[in-house]
């Protein structure tokens, strides 16, 4: 199906690239907010940027929301779009085989990056009730165990 122009009015004629599907989620979002009384913040449109293939602009997406103040992030950044990149390319030149090792490397870089992201505490654990009141483990006790 050949699809003039992209965004809801693609989806609408039949197209499901990432495009489309991102601007009918969009426009669901926006229909379900008014219907409940809300108005919502405008959002962005939904634009893949040029050159960028699917994956790179939903990496790239993703690492805007991310809080990287450090040159540690600026790298990891770096590192997961060149990585992304290699996985459009892949998708393109049909190099099947690279692809596993290609998207392990990705998943690896934005797991390191949505870490550096996670704010520090000073102990999570002294703050949870819930964790406290469990109380401390007797090491070799084994009386409490169901199949002992």
């Amino acid at each position: 199906m050949e699809v003039k122009e992209h965004g809801s009015s693609g989806y609408r004629a039949g197209c499901r690239c990432f495009v489309c599907r991102l601007a009918h989620k969009d426009d669901v979002a926006l229909y379900r907010a008014r219907k409940r009384g809300e108005v919502p913040a405008p959002k962005a449109p939904a634009v893949i940027p040029d050159g960028a293939g699917v994956q790179e602009s939903l990496t790239l997406s993703e690492i805007a929301g991310l809080d990287l103040d450090t040159m540690e992030g600026a790298s990891l950044a770096n590192m997961a779009t060149t990585a992304a990149r290699a996985v459009d390319a892949i998708e393109r030149s049909g190099r099947w085989h690279l692809m596993p090792a290609a998207v392990r490397s990705l998943t690896q870089l934005m797991d390191k990056l949505r870490a550096l992201d996670i704010p520090e505490t000073a102990d999570a654990f002294e703050d949870d009730e819930f964790i406290r009141s469990l109380g401390t483990p007797v090491r070799g006790h084994r009386d409490h165990l169901p199949w002992t």
